[in-house]
């Protein structure tokens, strides 16, 4: 924490771009006014931040690259919040009934420097590409995704072999990152009149991703949900067939079952029925 203490602007920013992704969190899981709320915080935050910054600036300097990143984040914000508004069956009558934003007194700090705008936390920048294309999918979502190669190898396991289904995750993973490569083509291929577009672009591919691994959790846990009434009724089977004393014969007997299950009756592995 020290270090944070020794650069209050850096601790701003990260908590600002927080709080835009716990929106992104609270959009994706369909929690419309909340998100709305936490959005307007975030909007908040970074509007002050860049009131606190162009205050001490001269009259002729111009912002910052990073400035102009925080107002691209502030402006797909403020687009997303019109969009929510609009919804069908949303409100704006109750928004007092959502957590209140910090007091705008914690953001007021000194100039911004464009070094602390970049946060870690944030996918690294690769070679020719813009960090502002990807700087709102956070790294525990990037972590997860294949590599290119281990993507292309995934292909190419799921295309010749059949005897194995790919489980709900794994899929999941796979469409995400080819998501991410199309995304990061179709942005070095932007008309430069388009750049404006890349944070709400970047902002509508994250909260994809997080849907997408959402269903796959969900399709997972019903899965084994499933697997694990399918065993209670192998054991119980078990049980019948065997002798109190016979604990070997039952366990192989289960097995067995769960093994033909597995590769006779559901030829799809972790398919649901």
């Amino acid at each position: 924490m020290a270090g944070y203490t020794e650069d209050p602007w850096k601790l701003r920013v990260l908590d600002a771009k927080q709080r835009v992704r716990r929106a992104q969190v609270l959009d994706v899981e369909g929690n419309d006014r909340e998100a709305f709320c936490t959005y307007l915080g975030g909007i908040a935050c970074l509007a002050q931040l860049l009131e606190n910054a162009t205050r001490v600036k001269d009259s002729k300097e111009r912002l910052t690259h990073g400035e102009e990143q925080l107002l691209q984040i502030l402006e797909s914000c403020v687009e997303r919040v019109k969009t929510l508004a609009t919804q069908p069956g949303f409100s704006t009558t109750h928004v007092n009934t959502c957590r209140p934003p910090a007091s705008a007194n914690q953001y007021s700090g000194s100039r911004v420097d464009n070094e602390h705008v970049g946060a870690e936390n944030y996918p690294p920048a690769t070679p020719g590409e813009d960090n502002l294309v990807l700087m709102l999918i956070p790294h525990d979502l990037m972590a997860t995704l294949p590599t290119p190669d281990e993507f292309k190898g995934s292909l190419q396991l799921h295309a010749t072999c059949s005897a194995r289904e790919l489980g709900p995750m794994d899929k999941a993973k796979l469409e995400n990152r080819r998501l991410a490569d199309l995304f990061k083509k179709r942005m070095s291929s932007l008309e430069p009149k388009y750049h404006g577009q890349q944070t709400s672009l970047s902002l509508g591919l994250h909260r994809k991703m997080m849907e997408n691994e959402r269903i796959a959790k969900a399709h997972e846990d019903a899965i084994k949900k499933k697997r694990a009434e399918q065993r209670l009724s192998f054991q119980q089977l078990a049980d019948r067939k065997f002798a109190a004393s016979e604990q070997e014969e039952k366990a192989f007997y289960t097995n067995v079952l769960e093994y033909q299950q597995e590769n006779v009756s559901m030829p799809c592995r972790m398919t649901a029925c």
